[in-house]
């Protein structure tokens, strides 16, 4: 391993971000190269929703199709009490939001990429750089330089403690479980349901299943006394409305899957010179909006978008290109960070009179005021003509 290209871009991480990234960049006519830790590329997890801001990012890159295809679409979303009443909705944010699993989404992506970019088993432990060109270090002694690196590798990014010397990530005091059932919904509408210090979501998903996802509140540094089993979780949501109960009951002890929610704190900047953030090494959030792949998307074709630019240049200027990356797309991202975060806050409510303020404020939010919010959120300015 050695010198890339000085014209060719280094991207560290092969998840969603970094795949989308390196098709992005590919499609731009930039080569890149792409290095991946562990020894095959995978997304551990079950499913996500793809809202229509990520659509017009796959749009981009040619993929909505593939991704529809081998997802679930949905057009309505609604929040309800765990009685079964409705607080928000059912409404539409005017195009069709898909479910799919994240494995698929990564195969999918995959294949939009040059396959002999891509690099396995190479644990990236720092990079250096020069006025010239970037350098990435990996943990067996080789390096590889090429005009700017690219870090997508994730929350728990190494390259990010270099880069912002910032803080740990931050546990939003709740952990999350998410499921797999067969299990046949009589509408496709997405749900999440609020309780005190609980919620619960259903999506219709491919092949007459559905995919679910429920929360429970657990202070900072405890461990949840619910450990994931579909007993468990069926003693955690006993009486909520139906379908809940008769999903779980349907889901397999081995397709549920608990993750403890982290994020982390804004970053004031994401870029070192030649170097950059994308994805959750940049903006991590809690999954409260469902943006974490969507932003990681966004964030692929406006980086394309600006590389393109800077390599245009006489001379070719990187350090600029990134800095207009991140400028594009810093206030976006930390202002969905911050309300994710405060969302999840207002959710996992736990003292019966607040869930009910909470309730009440929810059922009487305007529609003009909701519309605008999912207007910004799910249409932004992204340059991706």
């Amino acid at each position: 391993m050695n010198a890339v290209s000085s014209r060719a871009v280094i991207i560290i991480g092969g998840g969603i971000g970094g795949l989308a990234a390196a098709a992005a960049l590919q499609r731009a006519g930039i080569a890149c190269a792409l290095y991946e830790r562990a020894d095959a590329l995978r997304e551990v997890g079950s499913g996500l929703v793809l809202w229509p801001n990520a659509f017009r990012a796959l749009d981009y890159l040619g993929l909505s199709e593939a991704i529809r295809a081998a997802g679930e679409s949905f057009t309505e979303t609604a929040i309800r009490t765990w009685r079964g009443d409705y607080l928000v909705g059912p409404f539409s944010f005017g195009g069709a939001q898909t479910l799919i699993h994240r494995a698929a989404l990564l195969d999918i992506l995959l294949q939009a990429v040059d396959s002999n970019c891509i690099h396995l088993n190479c644990c990236c432990v720092g990079y250096r750089q020069d006025a010239q060109s970037a350098t990435a270090l990996f943990a067996d002694g080789q390096e590889a330089t090429g005009a700017a690196i690219i870090c997508a590798d994730g929350i728990h990014s190494v390259l990010r403690t270099q880069l912002a010397h910032d803080s740990p990530m931050r546990y939003a005091g709740y952990a999350v479980w998410r499921g797999i059932a067969d299990f046949t919904l009589d509408q496709t509408i997405g749900t999440e349901t609020w309780g005190s210090g609980a919620w619960f979501g259903v999506h219709a998903a491919a092949h007459e299943q559905v995919y679910w996802y429920a929360t429970n509140s657990c202070a900072a540094d405890t461990p949840c006394p619910i450990e994931g089993s579909r007993s468990e979780l069926l003693h955690r949501f006993r009486g909520w409305h139906e379908p809940i109960e008769a999903i779980l009951a349907a889901t397999d002890d081995n397709h549920i899957i608990r993750t403890d929610i982290y994020d982390r704190a804004p970053l004031e900047s994401w870029c070192d010179g030649r170097v950059a953030l994308l994805g959750d090494a940049a903006h991590a959030t809690t999954p409260n909006l469902g943006q974490g792949a969507c932003l990681a998307l966004e964030d692929g074709v406006v980086l394309s978008k600006r590389l393109a630019q800077g390599f245009d240049n006489d001379p070719v200027d990187i350090p600029t290109a990134l800095h207009a990356y991140e400028t594009q797309r810093i206030a976006r991202t930390t202002a969905i960070q911050r309300r994710s975060r405060r969302l999840g806050q207002i959710s996992q409510l736990r003292h019966p009179l607040l869930c009910r303020a909470r309730n009440m404020v929810a059922y009487r939010i305007p529609k003009a005021i909701l519309e605008r919010q999912m207007r910004w959120l799910f249409e932004p300015d992204l340059d991706m003509e």
